[in-house]
């Protein structure tokens, strides 16, 4: 039954990234949202899916043709919705998990199966006028507070600041106004500090950050004691594993702890992979 949910979150995926590539297509959008709020955050669940969804397959967890190829069809899919969100963070987080995802299902083919596909993201990158701008941000925009890569580096620097002057409790919602008592310029971006580990330390303090950390490490260590890609129970760990690293990468340069489109469904899989891991062992087919 888990399962059958997984793939009923895969295929609402499957919808919402179609939905973006019209945007792009046809409502001329600069980037797509499908139906979330924001570019970033409809990329960031797109890349979670990808990585979902591509980790069944080459597992092969699958238990028919049809589901294979769905998992197939899904992954191109959410693949080209994240290349049309135009969200550099997710795209280059989601080719260091598919590395990783093929070297441990897949072996040595897994090296030249994943050159195929860091290829195929850079055409469509070299396709995307806004994705290379967005590219081209990373290689110039450091040192410029008006790009959305600058606007971060201020934000993070900042909040550093903001941090040692509150360890213990944070700074409550005020990030908007504290935030621009540090710097004497106006920024774009000031809702939050585009990090979501810097988000929570500001917000709640130090403390918060690190009960937070324990949970994350706690279910790192759990779920790889009974990692082992033998079995379908470990190659759903290994997946569970693979699946909250993208979702620790994508905090890095977005609040996502906070996102409430991007939480509520990595946690609602994380626990749906955690069920099939430890609550229906007599379930799994193989292993």
């Amino acid at each position: 039954m888990s399962k059958r949910i997984i793939n009923i979150g895969l295929l609402a995926a499957v919808g919402s990234s179609l939905y973006g590539v019209v945007q792009i297509s046809l409502l001329y959008c600069p980037r797509a949202e499908g139906f979330y709020s924001h570019s970033l955050t409809s990329g960031n669940n797109w890349a979670l899916s990808l990585i979902l969804a591509y980790s069944l397959l080459i597992a092969k967890l699958w238990d028919s043709k049809k589901e294979m190829i769905f998992y197939i069809f899904t992954t191109i899919v959410t693949a080209i919705g994240i290349l049309s969100s135009g969200s550099k963070g997710p795209l280059i987080y989601s080719i260091i998990i598919i590395t990783v995802s093929n070297l441990i299902f897949l072996g040595k083919r897994g090296v030249f199966i994943t050159l195929i596909i860091i290829l195929s993201f850079t055409l469509g990158v070299i396709k995307s006028d806004t994705l290379q701008k967005r590219f081209y941000d990373i290689y110039k925009g450091f040192d410029n507070p008006y790009t959305s890569t600058g606007n971060r580096v201020v934000l993070w620097k900042h909040s550093l600041t903001i941090i040692k002057e509150n360890i213990f409790f944070g700074i409550g919602s005020n990030f908007k106004k504290e935030i621009q008592k540090k710097v004497n310029f106006p920024l774009k971006w000031k809702s939050h500090p585009h990090n979501a580990y810097l988000s929570i330390a500001v917000n709640n303090g130090i403390p918060a950050l690190i009960a937070l950390t324990v949970i994350f490490i706690s279910i790192y260590l759990k779920l790889l004691k009974v990692s082992d890609k033998n079995s379908d129970r470990g190659k759903f760990a290994i997946i569970a594993i693979l699946f909250l690293t993208l979702y620790l990468m994508e905090g890095i340069t977005e609040n996502n702890f906070s996102d409430s489109e991007v939480k509520i469904f990595f946690w609602f899989t994380i626990g749906l992979l955690y069920n099939i891991i430890f609550f229906n062992k007599g379930n799994l087919q193989r292993g």
